[in-house]
């Protein structure tokens, strides 16, 4: 939530009026820790939608979803590459989640958060065996833009990010682990380019699409895409 901790959270949510009220009228009580946890979890298990059109087109529903949005599928697990983080692997598709629960450097703003010398200050921390420093700095300063390699410490996870869940995509903006793209189109532009290439830690899979990039092709992409996960 952007917070150093849980207790800052409630802090800031307590000092609001309306949240105040709100918590009291459910709970019974002030804003609180484990309360604050069980209001999240519970507006999380809202956010389902698993009987979309696409959902009915996959379980044999032929007229679910039109043509576009079936060429979107096809061009989503084949030449736009979607399927090397949003399947489970790059035969096998991922028609729940659109994810491979892994972890990928998509070349997100490099340049921005100066990835390469946080890397190296990171690496220098990592080599003095302080831990509390290392969690200290990946919370209270640029280095979170560093991603999974403040847990692992291994290289390969310099500014690597788990992949998310894509459902609902149309309506989720805005886009990538930092919010940086405000729109489908910026974030098909972003792979299209295969942006981040002088990112050294940059994901292998990370490439130019040599897609056209006539803009009304890309705004077409953007909308089979989200309609294939869209409810």
């Amino acid at each position: 939530m952007g917070h150093p901790n849980l207790a800052a959270a409630v802090a800031q949510i307590a000092a609001v009026k309306e949240y105040q009220q709100a918590f009291r009228a459910v709970f019974g009580r002030p804003v609180n820790g484990p309360d604050l946890l069980r209001a999240i979890a519970s507006y999380e298990r809202t956010q389902l939608s698993f009987d979309s059109p696409f959902d009915r087109f996959i379980a044999g529903e032929k007229n679910a979803i039109d043509d576009s949005a079936k060429r979107g599928w096809e061009l989503f697990n084949n030449q736009a590459r979607c399927n090397k983080c949003h399947a489970l692997t790059d035969t096998q598709r991922d028609v729940t989640y659109f994810t491979d629960n892994d972890f990928h450097n998509i070349g997100v703003f490099v340049v921005k958060h100066n990835v390469v010398a946080l890397a190296r200050q990171a690496e220098q921390l990592v080599s003095s065996g302080d831990k509390e420093a290392v969690d200290r700095a990946a919370i209270q300063t640029d280095m979170s833009a560093l991603g999974r390699f403040l847990v692992t410490k291994q290289e390969k996870d310099i500014a690597s990010f788990k992949t998310p869940n894509i459902r609902n995509v149309l309506v989720t903006g805005p886009y990538f682990h930092d919010g940086s793209q405000e729109t489908l189109w910026d974030v098909i532009d972003h792979y299209n380019k295969g942006a981040g290439l002088q990112n050294p830690y940059l994901d292998e899979d990370i490439q130019p699409l040599a897609l056209t990039v006539r803009r009304w092709f890309m705004n077409r992409m953007g909308r089979e895409l989200s309609l294939c996960v869209h409810r």
